[in-house]
């Protein structure tokens, strides 16, 4: 049970530091490769979201 409780909040921790990546990519102004990192990014948090 604490194992699982840690592991969720390492993904929480992950989830948070993904959403302040977004974030500043969303004020910076980026270049096409930015935008597909981006892109990645949200479609990994949405995926580790589903997970838990």
């Amino acid at each position: 049970m604490m194992k699982e409780d840690s592991c969720q909040v390492e993904l929480g921790v992950k989830v948070q530091r993904l959403i302040k990546k977004l974030q500043k990519y969303d004020r910076d102004e980026h270049k096409e490769a930015d935008a597909i990192d981006q892109a990645s990014a949200k479609r990994k948090a949405s995926c580790l979201l589903r997970r838990l």
